[in-house]
């Protein structure tokens, strides 16, 4: 007779018994992964309203200008800023939409009103002429500005 040998022999029984144990281990694990993401908060966006912009009443073609927007955010510390929308509408009007969020679960927020304090967005024009911004409104109505944009003189 020849020496026994010694070790871990799988035959298709084997594997499937792993199979099975692995597939007993991970599908609960899997699903309690799956469920804790659909526990993760979710945001809800809203419009921010605008109450006053900041920016030079002229302005050359091609210059760098900025327009800072004031407004209102929330009545709590949960809710926050989140982008500038530019669309624009024509050669010499843009129309802005500021967003904001708020968490959508129940949670403790901070007894504090958020402002918007000249969240800033950076533009130039390469046409002369009055350049006119319109800004939407939470309640669908909009506030309207405009600078005007000279032609550069060449000396």
């Amino acid at each position: 007779m020849g020496t026994p040998i010694s070790g871990n022999i799988r035959t298709k029984s084997n594997n499937q018994a792993l199979q099975h144990l692995i597939g007993i281990v991970l599908f609960p694990s899997l699903l309690l992964v799956m469920l804790a993401r659909c526990d993760e908060p979710g945001y809800t966006q809203f419009i921010i309203e605008i109450d006053s912009l900041v920016h030079p009443d002229t302005v050359m073609v091609l210059q760098q200008v900025e327009i800072e927007f004031y407004g209102v955010v929330g009545p709590d510390g949960c809710h926050k800023f989140k982008t500038i929308q530019v669309e624009p509408l024509s050669d010499s009007l843009l129309q802005f939409t500021v967003w904001g969020e708020r968490p959508d679960y129940q949670t403790i927020c901070p007894d504090v009103i958020v402002y918007l304090e000249g969240e800033t967005y950076t533009m130039s024009v390469d046409k002369p002429g009055w350049q006119h911004i319109r800004v939407k409104q939470p309640d669908g109505s909009i506030f309207r500005d405009s600078l005007f944009v000279i032609q550069a003189t060449q000396w």
